[in-house]
């Protein structure tokens, strides 16, 4: 029971840490409360409601687009094998297919909140909701405009270079994604039951990447506002870079409380540890972020430059949202591993 008291001290110490911007009210609750709050939350864990929430609304928008690369992965397989070209009737049924999925997705219904105290405000969270409905059109208009184009093609006439659909579908998922990482970030830091037993770091590090996309859109669409879009996209990328070191303090709390956790198993005669499984999902977590870091860098590798290369940045910036779509799906089986690993834990500490 001594070691059991530690891991809750411990708890209340790092929910301490990671909660910097905790409101005044909360700060004021006395210590009592706050442990029951924290006691409460232990029984949360296996529910994943906000985490489900927010990444409902990301894969509403983000699925159709994936469903998009994935198809286009397969078709460049095809040719790689094959040693053919496509037809623009190829590339335009993929398209047509996306079209179909989300015009489906358009016809269902919003999603329920979960049954939480949110931090945010009503407004902020029907701000989510507009944004979901905002990104579905604008992938739509984005994915028809890209049937005309291949319509066209097909038909021997130009294919349009104007690309207004893609920077407001850019735009309108970017937002999406930056909004929903926001107001997980903000729930963790300031919702009682939440704060301890998520990814902290890991959902400032992507909001942080998609406020850098929204600047970097802004930057292909405006060029006129070159230099002031520069100035944000370089604040931005330091800001992208600070944040990724919070994915290690993450799971620096993770293990120090199972550490305290081990400690009082030994004891008791009872050995078990959890640190296997959080360096695991550690290294899968690195290892996605890595895979579209670089694009990034690239990115702001251009804004540095002397003269910005419109269509390169164009063409990184689709590159990296292929590889954000797919990490969407990656990363969130990573992040209910982590959640049920904290869960099992703390079920075995009673």
């Amino acid at each position: 029971m001594k070691y059991l008291a530690i891991l809750f001290v411990c708890v209340s110490i790092a929910s301490f840490n990671s909660t910097a911007q905790d409101t005044e009210a909360e700060a004021s609750k006395p210590s009592s409360a706050k442990a029951e709050n924290q006691y409460k939350a232990l029984n949360l864990l296996e529910q994943l409601q906000l985490f489900q929430y927010a990444q409902d609304y990301r894969n509403k928008c983000v699925r159709p687009s994936e469903s998009f690369y994935y198809a286009l992965g397969v078709l460049e397989k095809k040719i790689s094998d094959e040693g053919t070209q496509p037809s623009s009737e190829d590339i335009r049924g993929i398209v047509t297919s996306v079209i179909d999925k989300i015009q489906a997705v358009k016809g269902k219904s919003k999603i329920e909140r979960p049954e939480l105290e949110f931090a945010s405000s009503s407004k902020v969270l029907s701000g989510l909701e507009e944004t979901s409905e905002q990104c579905i059109e604008q992938t739509l208009n984005y994915f028809n405009d890209l049937s005309d184009k291949y319509a066209a093609l097909s038909e021997g006439k130009e294919f349009s270079s104007d690309t207004s659909a893609l920077s407001a579908y850019l735009e309108a998922k970017s937002r999406l994604l930056l909004r929903s990482y926001s107001i997980e970030t903000n729930e963790y830091r300031l919702h009682p039951d939440t704060d301890i037993f998520t990814l902290d770091g890991y959902t400032e590090f992507m909001f942080r990447v998609y406020q850098f996309m929204v600047a970097s859109n802004a930057l292909m669409a405006e060029p006129e506002l070159k230099q002031k879009q520069r100035e944000e996209l370089m604040s931005s990328f330091q800001q992208i870079k600070e944040a990724r070191k919070k994915i290690e303090k993450d799971f620096g709390v993770f293990n120090g409380l199972q550490l305290v956790f081990k400690l009082a198993k030994d004891e008791e005669g009872k050995p078990v540890d959890f640190s296997t499984d959080f360096k695991k999902q550690k290294e899968a977590i690195n290892e996605y972020v890595d895979i579209f870091y670089p694009f990034i860098e690239e990115i702001n590798a251009q804004v540095e430059s002397p003269e910005v290369d419109l269509n390169k940045v164009a063409q990184l910036m689709l590159r990296l949202d292929n590889l954000l779509t797919l990490h969407e799906r990656r990363v969130s089986k990573v992040r209910v591993e982590v959640t049920k690993t904290l869960a099992a834990m703390i079920t075995q500490a009673k």
